[in-house]
Parts: C-alpha cells; sequence; structure tokens
C-alpha cells in the first residue's frame, strides 16, 4: 500500500485493472457477436442449401415418374435408359434405380441398401435422407400394366463440403474479430484509465490534505463531469470538515452542560417524587375515608328511610298484635272458667267412685256444670283464638324479618343475591306508603341469582316504590291506582321495571330528574336525593342502566337493567 492511499481501502491489485476488465468485455462482447452472427448465417446457407436439394430430388421425382410412364408400360429398356440418362449431368446425382415388382428396368449407380425394401411399390411420392443422401421415391403409374418405383439417390457430399468452408471462414473471422476488439478496447480504455487513476490519486489524499487539491479536466465528456463534480464536492467536503469540528467542539461543550442539567435535574425529580409520593399516601388515605363515609351515608339514608316508614311499620305491626293481645285476654278468661269446670267433673268422678252419687245425679251435676261454664262454647273459641294468635305472630314475624333484610348493613364486596326475595322484603316495608294508595301487582319472573350489592339496590327499590305511590297519591282523588313490578332474565342481564298510574313526569324536567336535591314534590315529602342515590347506585356501581318513560298524566316507568355477573372492577376500586 503506497502512503497516501486510504487505511480503509487498499490498491486496486493489477489483475482487478479495470483495463483489463474493459478489454475483456470488449473481446467477449465482439467473439459473441461475432460467433452469433457466424453461426446463424453459416446455420441458414446450410439450410437454404438443404431445402433446394431436397426441392430438386423431389421436382426429378415428379417429372421423371411422368415421363418414363410408356416405357414402363412397355418395358423398354432402352427407352427408359435415354429418358433418365439426363440425370447424369447433376454431379449430385449418385444412383437411379427403376424397377418393377420382378424386374429392374434401369440401374445406375451405386443405390442404398434401403432401395431393395421400395419393390413392392409405393403408392405416393416420397422424399427421405439417409446415409448423408437424399432421396426421392416416386410411384410410376401406366395406362396399362403392372406399375414401377423410381428412386433418385443425391449425394449430400457438397453441401458437407460447404459447412467445413463456413466452419472455417467462421474461426478465421472470429479470430480477426478477436484480435480487433482486443486492439480497440486496450486503446480506448488506455485512455480514460488513465484519467480514473488521477481522480483516484486526488480522492486517496483529500482526506490527510490541509487544502482541498482539484483535478485537471481535459475533456468534456463523462469522466471530465466526474472531475467535475469530484472537485465540487471536494471543496465541499474540506468546508463541511471545517463546519463539523466546529459542530463537535460545540457539542462537546454542550454535552458537559447536558450532564451538568441532568444532575440537577435528578434532584430535583427525587424531591418533586418524594413529594409526590407524600401527596398519592395522602390521596389514597383520603379516598378510602371518603369511601368509608360513603358507606355510612348510604346507610345512615337507608336508616333515615325506615325511620320515615316507622309509624307505618308500627301500625302494620300493631294491627296483629292487637289480635295477639285480644286473643290472650279470651284465652286467660277461658282458662279460669275451664279449669273450675274441670274442678266439679273431678268432684263428681270422686263421688261416683265412692258410690255416694249415683249415675242419673253425676249427669245433672255434669250438664249443669256445662251450663254455668259454657264449655261446649269455649270448646268452640279457644282453638280459634289460638290460630288468631299464631297468624298475628307470623305476620308480626314477617314483618321484623323484612325490615332486618331491608335494613342491614350492606357487604363490601358483591354476592349472590335473590332480587325477587328483595323485592318482596321491600314491599313489605314499604306497606304503609302505598296500603291506602295503591294495589300492587307482581309479575316476577323465573331470575338467577345476581352478582350484586343487595343492601344497596333494596334503597333503589323502595325509593322507586314510594315515588310511585307518591305520584298515584297526587294523581288520584278517589279510589286507588296500580304498581306493577315485573323482572325478567334476557342473555346475560335482568331487567326490573316498576310502573305506576300516577300523575307522571313532566316532560320539561325529565332530563332534571337524577339531579341531587332535585324534586317535583312539596315541601316535607321529599329531598331530591331518591333518584341521584338510585342512578349511582345502578350505573356507578352496578354497571348497569336505569331508563325512564312517561307521558303526564298516565303514569312512568323505570327500568333497571343489571349484568348478572356483577362488576368486578368496582371491587377493585373501593380496595384503593
Amino acid at each position: 500500500m503506497s502512503p497516501a492511499a486510504s487505511p480503509l481501502r487498499p490498491e486496486v491489485p493489477p489483475h482487478a485493472s479495470i483495463l483489463v476488465k474493459l478489454i475483456a468485455m470488449t473481446v467477449i462482447v465482439v467473439a459473441v457477436i461475432v460467433a452469433g452472427l457466424v453461426v446463424y448465417f453459416s446455420s441458414r446457407e446450410l439450410r437454404f442449401r438443404a431445402e433446394e436439394q431436397l426441392s430438386r430430388v423431389s421436382a426429378y421425382g415428379t417429372v421423371l415418374s411422368t415421363q418414363v410412364r410408356s416405357a414402363v408400360a412397355t418395358s423398354d429398356r432402352s427407352a427408359a435408359r435415354d429418358m433418365l440418362s439426363s440425370l447424369a449431368r447433376d454431379p449430385d446425382v449418385v444412383a437411379v434405380t427403376l424397377f418393377t415388382e420382378h424386374s429392374d428396368l434401369f440401374h445406375s449407380g451405386t443405390p442404398s441398401p434401403w432401395v431393395e425394401r421400395t419393390r413392392r411399390g409405393v403408392t405416393r411420392l416420397q422424399t427421405l435422407q439417409a446415409d448423408d443422401r437424399v432421396a426421392v421415391i416416386a410411384p410410376v403409374r401406366p395406362a396399362q400394366g403392372p406399375g414401377a418405383t423410381l428412386v433418385i439417390e443425391l449425394s449430400s457430399a457438397r453441401i458437407r463440403s460447404f459447412r467445413s468452408q463456413l466452419t472455417t471462414t467462421g474461426v478465421g473471422v472470429g479470430v480477426c474479430a478477436f484480435a480487433f476488439g482486443a486492439l480497440a478496447a486496450y486503446l480506448i480504455a488506455r485512455s480514460f484509465v488513465r484519467r480514473l487513476r488521477a481522480i483516484i490519486d486526488v480522492a486517496r489524499t483529500a482526506a490527510h490534505d490541509a487544502q482541498p487539491r482539484t483535478i485537471e479536466v481535459t475533456a468534456n465528456d463523462e469522466i471530465g463531469a466526474l472531475g467535475h463534480a469530484l472537485n465540487d464536492m471536494l471543496i465541499r467536503l474540506h468546508a463541511d470538515r471545517a463546519r463539523v469540528h466546529h459542530t463537535v467542539t460545540e457539542l462537546t461543550a454542550a454535552e458537559d452542560q447536558l450532564a451538568r442539567t441532568n444532575r440537577e435535574l435528578e434532584k430535583r425529580v427525587t424531591a418533586r417524587t418524594s413529594a409526590l409520593s407524600d401527596a398519592l399516601d395522602k390521596l389514597q388515605l383520603e379516598m378510602r375515608t371518603r369511601l368509608a363515609i360513603e358507606i355510612e351515608l348510604r346507610q345512615a339514608q337507608k336508616l333515615e328511610s325506615v325511620g320515615r316508614l316507622a309509624s307505618g311499620i308500627a301500625h302494620e305491626i300493631n294491627t296483629p298484635v292487637q289480635f295477639v293481645s285480644d286473643s290472650c285476654t279470651f284465652l286467660a278468661t277461658s282458662t279460669a272458667d275451664v279449669l273450675r269446670a274441670l274442678a266439679g267433673y273431678r268432684a263428681i268422678l270422686v263421688a261416683v267412685e265412692q258410690r255416694t252419687l249415683d249415675a242419673p245425679a253425676a249427669l245433672a251435676h255434669s250438664q249443669a256444670l256445662d251450663a254455668e261454664h259454657d264449655v261446649s262454647y269455649l270448646a268452640e273459641q279457644i282453638p280459634l283464638a289460638v290460630q288468631r294468635s299464631l297468624l298475628g305472630l307470623e305476620r308480626v314475624s314477617a314483618i321484623v324479618r323484612a325490615m332486618k333484610e331491608f335494613a342491614y348493613p350492606d357487604r363490601k364486596d358483591q354476592a349472590l343475591s335473590d332480587l325477587n326475595h328483595a323485592l318482596t322484603s321491600t314491599l313489605i316495608v314499604a306497606r304503609s306508603e302505598y296500603k291506602y294508595i295503591a294495589e300492587i301487582e307482581t309479575q316476577l319472573g323465573d331470575l338467577p341469582s345476581v352478582m350484586c350489592h343487595i343492601g344497596q339496590l333494596n334503597q333503589v327499590f323502595l325509593n322507586l316504590i314510594v315515588n310511585a305511590a307518591h305520584a298515584i297519591e297526587a294523581q288520584r282523588t278517589y279510589g286507588t291506582g296500580k304498581i306493577v313490578i315485573r323482572t325478567t332474565a334476557s342473555d346475560d342481564n335482568v331487567v326490573i321495571s316498576i310502573q305506576d298510574n300516577g300523575c307522571g313526569i313532566p316532560a320539561a324536567v325529565l332530563d332534571k330528574i337524577y339531579d341531587p336535591f332535585f324534586t317535583t314534590k312539596e315541601i316535607g315529602k321529599g329531598t331530591g336525593q331518591g333518584l341521584a342515590i338510585a342512578r349511582a347506585v345502578v350505573v356507578d356501581k352496578h354497571r348497569g342502566t336505569i331508563d325512564v318513560t312517561s307521558q303526564p298524566g298516565q303514569g312512568a316507568t323505570f327500568t333497571i337493567t343489571l349484568p348478572i355477573g356483577g362488576y368486578r372492577a368496582e371491587q377493585i376500586t373501593e380496595q384503593l
């Protein structure tokens, strides 16, 4: 490697010189073209001569087979010889044979061995090539007598000789073309390889020169254009090198400044991260506190609803308790009479056993006791009083159980619950609100257990049922209205609808009914929180939907749709 050579690319070795490549490429191209032309024209000339010979022998067969008909008909060998002797003027004719099935009429030259196989005659004129010969086999059909066969054979020797001449000529032309191409390629390549080497020398030293060198351009051809382009590139390269050096210096300074800035930012980020971590801890604490407050508020609202219904529930409990009290008072009085009558019966039995009282007297005393204490009446009324007491106690137990299920604090996690049972319990709790206002019709379908917060849904059902009763009370001046509660299962959801025939909801406020503290009821009858809580529980807590359809003066229908599988993501949020 020369001292000026680039350390990244070695000098081109002599055997890889572009001069050698150009000469070789030119010679190969010229040789291929000349060889192709020689082969093409030689093949064309040989094909032409072969076709001419084949056409000539076919013409001989056609013409002479017609001329010798008369000689064949008379078996005149002399006439056949005279007619066929004209073929001797053609130097390619090597054999002529005219024969019938049983004898030869004319024979000239040395026929091919296969000629004998055609003695039995042919039906049409045929041409063939065999044993370096071209032959025609022509049938001769005289007007009378047996037919004959004429075989004329031409030698292909002259064509073979011409092929050899063409080969020799082609080789000579190829050698001359090869030599001419090599010389021309050398002269052409040498003229611009020298200029290319000058360009290479300048390009190799450009990386080490303090000042840019330029290439001397001596011609306005492609290499000259390359020289001009390289000169421009070298000038730009020198300018770019200066700019790069300046840029590297600036980048080094900027990198140092960036490192200092990064260290400062790391300190600030550490301080800010610590502050954010503390803020996040406080936020999580506030979220847990807020969640606990929300749970307490929901429970308080539920207890508030229970308190609002307390007087009605007390009345509901008081009625069966009064039945039990009256029945127990009757049983206490009746028990004293029964005990006195029982003591009289025992005294009569003792007197009968001691034979101080005969049977008719004992019967008379017993009948007197029955009449005195009205035993027949007591026997009839005591079982009825016991039954009334049991029914009253069962009614009280059902009301208390419904109150317990309704007011029981809700669980943190969703659980499988029976919505039909929850609706039934809520109707028992709210009975005092609708007992004198509306009839209840329940159409409860066959529902699967639903994953939900059943305590929250109880509050929703109570709010909607109480609202329906208030709407009917505001609409009707006499008689009772009707509240229809339906439940159905559809695909992966359950649907609960609560329909009333009350006053309905005006269209102007239909979009506001879920707003907190919005109410159309008179003061003291509503706080405006019922539907807001219902929407929060159904939509936010259970990812369900709550829809309303209403016609003023005809009533309203609230439809709740809940997923059967619940919404587990809400539990994850509540655990924060």
